[in-house]
């Protein structure tokens, strides 16, 4: 019974090791530092690059021919998902800081005249969600603190239960004949509709479980001053 249990210790304690290293890196160090970030994403590409050397130089390897095709091709698909999640992590390690920015734009759009500010389209796309989770999403959009805009669910289901539900809570209801496109062909479908409205600025696109902040708006507009920005 012993060896067993020192087997199953020798096992298991790189892995609580890493565990508790990178535990004691969540609540340590500050996530707004890229040194950190930086570590962390090492940290975590040596160990995954660590796991792929394993799979291919190790034992688990399939014998070659033509009976291991799908082993092989299985093999293949999780080389690139590892390295795709290797990738991610380098990707995770830049970090912008623009909340400087966004309080000034927040700031100036605030000191607009409400008449003057872009109008925002927010478009809330549907399909088979149920109330429980739409509502959160409509009130939520519907509470934002910006002055111009106008909140649409775009329904591709065509439920009249939806249609009777936005009306009661006073935003905007868009359905189609058909769902081809799906997601794509509901969006441009309901841009169609909304361009009779030439106040359209901007376009704000949520997912069904999407709830936006109540400043949302606020802090995101003025960024498009800057016609680079799109």
């Amino acid at each position: 019974m012993v060896p067993i249990i020192n087997t199953w210790f020798e096992a298991l304690l790189p892995t609580v090791l890493v565990v508790l290293f990178m535990l004691i890196c969540i609540f340590t160090l500050d996530p707004q530092d890229v040194r950190a970030r930086r570590l962390l994403g090492t940290v975590a590409s040596v160990i995954t690059l660590q796991y792929l050397v394993w799979r291919l130089f190790g034992d688990t390897m399939p014998e070659w021919g033509w009976w291991s095709v799908w082993p092989i091709v299985f093999v293949c698909f999780e080389v690139l998902n590892t390295l795709n999640g290797v990738f991610g992590n380098f990707s995770l390690m830049k970090h912008v800081n623009r909340t400087p920015e966004a309080d000034q734009h927040e700031k100036r759009l605030r000191a607009m005249p409400p008449g003057d500010l872009p109008f925002v389209d927010v478009l809330i796309a549907t399909y088979n969600e149920s109330w429980d989770v739409l509502e959160k999403t409509v009130l939520c959009a519907k509470n934002m603190t910006y002055p111009n805009f106008k909140v649409w669910v775009c329904d591709d289901s065509r439920r009249e239960w939806l249609e009777e539900k936005c009306k009661e809570y006073g935003v905007g209801y868009i359905k189609r004949k058909d769902n081809s496109h799906y997601k794509a062909g509901n969006l441009n479908n309901a841009f169609a509709v909304t361009k009779a409205d030439t106040n359209v600025e901007f376009i704000m696109i949520l997912d069904a479980d999407f709830c936006a902040r109540p400043n949302f708006l606020w802090r995101t507009v003025g960024f498009f001053q800057d016609p680079k920005v799109g």
